[in-house]
């Protein structure tokens, strides 16, 4: 009945909101990305990546619009049209995706509330839990209900997800998606944002329920700007008991704080420091517990361990961080970064070190809508990695590395239109 009810809201809500088409606008993007990692497991992995992004927007009457956006992925030399050596045409048939589609509705019934319904990302902030990206050319979206209420300093997000839909009956079956995100920017110096999140997993005989209350707390003045985001999760997974063959609950805290400096030059060098925590246990096999689960994180700390192979979402680790970037002209930026990394619960006998990252980058701004960056990692590794400690894809799987040390080159372009 809760689907039912929700779906007749839905389609109510949309019945009113007929009007007459008044404008129509179309742009887009295209990220072209070439990577090479020399790692731990001698592959020498390398490819370049392209995004192609294009979305039409119409506007209507009485505060309606549409939006679509379609988006494809694909990676250099995998949609070559024929072989040179037989002439087959053997292109994918299913290239381009629809990433969002959604109607969107301001004013509703009048009052400062906006409705969006449809295919749609849900990023908040900087993505520390809540965005739409693994990484800068992988993108995914949400099918979904979203309410957003604005007045003044106040504004307040509510929505309702689709994440799977397996059964025609009730929502046994089905994995859901709510949330709830509240924003006060009480000035420059200060802004707050409590915000709560759930998602009900209903593909097991026991229903998993994952609660994540946090809260965000920013701002910035006289050269200097910080951010804080802190985070406590509890529930029960049936999922992950079903695989490890015992009871695991989620029990854990997480936290993100970032303090900057700009100083009053030409070139606005900044310096920052700062650092991560994500609560961990060191064994799903025989903890009660598990690790903080990173959510839908669109905030990556290093390409060497973050997103390296796909998002690796790592979790039951520490960091501290530190670094300066500067503007050498008006087109050119460059940074500068390092950071440790620790794990919070190491196995048995094993080392609690992951290792030291280091990061340059350079960025020119050819022009208004188009830029080209460079940049190399390079990872001082210690034995954290080898030992087989519980840290990639939120606690639930552990590298087998060997001894090396590991390092990142990548090239980025991007031009939006």
């Amino acid at each position: 009945m809760r689907k039912v009810a929700v779906f007749v809201l839905a389609i109510g809500l949309m019945g009113m909101a007929y009007a007459d088409l008044q404008n129509v606008t179309v742009g887009g993007e295209l990220r072209i990305r070439g990577r090479w990692w020399d790692d731990w497991n001698d592959t020498g992995l390398k490819y370049v990546e392209q995004l192609t992004a294009l979305h039409v927007n119409a506007d209507f009457t009485d505060n309606v619009s549409a939006f679509i956006q379609f988006h494809s992925y694909n990676r250099w030399g995998e949609d070559f049209r024929s072989s040179y050596l037989t002439g087959l045409d053997s292109r994918p048939s299913d290239d381009v995706a629809i990433h969002q589609a959604y109607i969107n509705v301001e004013e509703l019934f009048g009052a400062p509330i906006r409705l969006r319904v449809g295919r749609q990302e849900l990023t908040f902030a900087k993505a520390w839990l809540l965005g739409s990206q693994t990484s800068p050319t992988m993108w995914y979206s949400y099918d979904a209900l979203r309410l957003t209420y604005k007045e003044g300093k106040f504004t307040l997000d509510g929505w309702m997800s689709k994440l799977a839909e397996n059964s025609p009956n009730e929502e046994d079956g089905d994995v859901d998606y709510y949330g709830l995100y509240a924003t006060y920017n009480a000035c420059d110096w200060f802004n707050v944002s409590p915000y709560w999140v759930y998602i009900r997993d209903g593909r097991t005989p026991g229903v998993s329920h994952l609660h994540t209350p946090a809260l965000r707390v920013w701002g910035a003045g006289s050269g200097v700007d910080y951010n804080v985001e802190l985070a406590y999760q509890f529930g029960e997974s049936e999922q992950a008991s079903a695989i490890f063959k015992h009871d695991l609950d989620y029990n854990a805290f997480a936290g993100d704080v970032e303090m900057g400096y700009t100083f009053d030059a030409n070139c606005k060098p900044r310096v920052f420091v700062g650092g991560a925590y994500f609560g961990g246990e060191d064994n799903p096999n025989t903890d009660d517990d598990l690790s903080f689960n990173r959510l839908f994180s669109g905030q990556w700390y290093s390409s060497i361990l973050d997103i390296r192979d796909g998002a690796s979402a790592m979790t039951n680790f520490w960091q501290v961080r530190g670094g300066l970037s500067a503007n050498a002209t008006k087109a050119i930026s460059t940074g500068l970064s390092l950071a440790y990394f620790g794990i919070v619960d190491a196995i048995d006998n094993a080392d609690d070190g992951i290792g030291t990252m280091s990061h340059v980058w350079v960025r020119y701004q050819y022009s208004a809508d188009l830029w080209v960056r460079i940049g190399w990692e390079h990872l001082f590794k210690e034995d954290g990695l080898t030992d087989g400690n519980w840290i990639f894809h939120n606690g639930l799987s552990r590298p087998t590395l060997n001894d090396r040390d590991a390092d990142y080159l990548y090239f980025d372009t991007q031009v939006k239109f």
